[in-house]
């Protein structure tokens, strides 16, 4: 719940909000939050693998939404999760951050 409650700080949102309860999706734009020039290039590559996908239509059947809305908000939160203090996030540091959302959201 600290790492939800600080992404969704980080976001200027409720933990509510980041997981898509209380928020009118439509006013969500990903570009204009993040994901347009800021995404790692690393996540980039992780959000095109098969886990990624696999989890995130998880995710979406369990919260009761399209999987291109709950993907948004995956990649939103995990684009502004703390990163490491040097170089980029590798994928395995992509995949913990994955488990977390799902365990977080499931």
């Amino acid at each position: 719940m600290d790492a939800l409650n600080a992404i969704a700080r980080a976001l200027g949102l409720s933990a509510a909000e980041l997981i898509g309860q209380g928020v009118d999706q439509s006013t969500l734009d990903p570009r204009d939050l993040l994901l347009a020039e800021d995404m790692p290039r690393s996540l980039t590559r992780f959000s095109r693998s098969e886990r990624f996908v696999s989890v995130v239509k998880r995710l979406a059947d369990g919260q009761g939404i399209a999987a291109d809305d709950m993907r948004r908000q995956v990649l939103i939160a995990m684009a502004s999760a703390p990163r490491r203090s040097t170089g980029e996030p590798i994928e395995e540091d992509w995949r913990r951050l994955l488990d977390v959302f799902y365990l977080i959201l499931s």
